[in-house]
């Protein structure tokens, strides 16, 4: 930030009035001065300033208001001024960059290519098209216009980072998870998880996994395991609808007997709005959160459908899900959760909110399974994640308070969750641990802690597919 605030000095010198009052402006946001940075905008547009030298400072001014989070501004003033002067294209790119700044990425993307009918080698809006491309998860599109920049501009710092970061979003990646558990029935169990994804073209996505789950139970007089072997497809369809699925077959160990079962996962999600995702999914699952669970030989079908909305001006979110499932014993189970949540912080981020879940049974088995006639649970949390350049580490820690009403019998109820991440190079390394006291958190409604450690390789600093970099 040093070095910033010495720019800002310099181009106090600088004889042109507005260069040194815009570069004053952009040296001071680096700097992370962002109020200070917007009056010297404000000060450059009561200039007295020729039709270039507006377009210029309005653009500029445009920018600060979005520096400061003053969106609603930002996009009045940009709507103005492309209403007023229709020939000017610099105003469009100014639409565009509000509308990312909104999280209205699909009219980003087609404002921004509306201003390069106009302008096609500018700078701006190639890298800004290749942004808002990349939000959409048109990948394609976002190495093509991140690629156009670099021709237009040889060399260009912002583009060759956009692209690095494409590169390793893409590359291929290798994984393996160690996670333990136990519930206060005495269960627990250890597994195993090793993985590899790799994209195949910028907008689809292949993963291979394998995990096995060790079971020890005092109730059982022999261990019980799952192997499972899948394999799983992401695509990017259009601006708006992704489609994810996966396929798994699993070998169970129920004491001395074996069974093969397979289970099945498949969503589409669909951007409606720029503060709108809706889901539908449909997944199976073999119950297998613990010993006794799994010797119900017992599998789930759902029928899913989440909603999330998030207005990125009040930072704020409101996630829901629905689930309807059928059990093979016969069994149905409705499911709510809804979740109203904020981002309060800027830099270190810090999310609070309430939970709230509500789910019942058609049918009550209480000596196989969690099962209840009428389940209630509200609770306060928050999460926050610490990361700091001379820290080594990226430190998450989220927890949570309230209380459960239990077929009409309350409790309270508490979680926490911590985990510490660190990356060196293509290696990250993560460390979480967890505990639960509410009984809806699994399926056989105990109160259970894990905990889990990973290692994930990036096999290579390029993708596999195909394409100039």
């Amino acid at each position: 930030a040093g070095a910033y605030v010495k720019a800002a000095l310099t181009y106090k010198k600088v004889a042109n009035l507005l260069q040194s009052l815009l570069g004053q402006s952009v040296a001071l946001h680096l700097a992370g001065q962002n109020p200070q940075a917007l009056a010297y905008a404000r000060t450059a547009l009561q200039q007295n300033l020729s039709p270039q030298e507006s377009i210029k400072a309005n653009t500029h001014y445009i920018s600060a208001l979005l520096w400061n989070n003053k969106v609603a501004q930002a996009r009045q003033h940009a709507d103005s001024l492309a209403g007023r002067f229709t020939k000017v294209a610099a105003y469009q790119a100014s639409q565009a960059e509000v509308a990312m700044y909104e999280a209205d990425y699909v009219s980003g993307y087609n404002t921004y290519g509306q201003f390069l009918s106009h302008e096609p080698t500018s700078f701006k809006g190639n890298l800004g098209m290749a942004d808002a491309a990349h939000a959409l998860g048109l990948d394609n599109k976002a190495y093509l216009f991140a690629q156009k920049t670099l021709a237009y501009y040889p060399g260009q710092p912002d583009a060759q980072r956009f692209i690095q970061k494409l590169n390793s979003q893409h590359s291929p990646l290798a994984g393996t998870t160690f996670l333990w558990g136990q519930a206060n029935d005495g269960s627990a169990f250890k597994a195993w998880r090793h993985e590899l994804s790799a994209s195949l073209n910028p907008t689809t996505s292949v993963a291979l996994y394998y995990t096995e789950k060790q079971y020890n139970s005092q109730a059982e007089a022999a261990p019980s395991y799952t192997k499972t072997l899948g394999l799983g497809l992401s695509k990017q369809l259009n601006k708006r609808l992704r489609l994810q699925a996966a396929y798994a077959l699993l070998k169970l160990q129920l004491n001395n007997a074996t069974a093969n079962r397979h289970d099945v996962d498949a969503t589409l999600a669909a951007r409606i709005s720029k503060t709108q995702t809706l889901t539908l999914g449909l997944l199976t699952e073999v119950q297998d959160f613990n010993q006794a669970l799994l010797a119900q030989n017992l599998k789930t079908t759902h029928l899913v459908l989440k909603n999330n909305m998030y207005w990125k001006a009040q930072s704020l979110g409101w996630y829901t899900e629905i689930y309807h499932s059928y059990y093979t014993d016969g069994n149905k189970r409705n499911l709510l959760f809804t979740s109203l949540y904020k981002n309060l912080g800027s830099k270190q981020a810090i999310k609070g909110g309430i939970n709230y879940l509500t789910m019942a049974f058609a049918r009550q088995e209480p000596t196989n399974y969690f099962s209840p006639a009428s389940y209630h649970q509200l609770e306060l949390f928050g999460h926050s994640t610490i990361k700091h350049k001379k820290l080594p580490f990226t430190f998450n820690l989220e927890g949570a308070l309230g209380v459960q009403y239990l077929n009409s019998q309350s409790q309270l109820t508490w979680r926490t969750k911590a985990s510490l991440e660190k990356q060196t190079g293509r290696l990250r390394l993560g460390l979480t641990g967890a505990y639960s006291t509410i009984a809806a958190a699994q399926s056989n409604g105990f109160a259970f802690m894990n905990v889990s450690a990973n290692v994930k390789w990036q096999l290579s600093t390029k993708p596999i597919f195909n394409t100039v970099r």
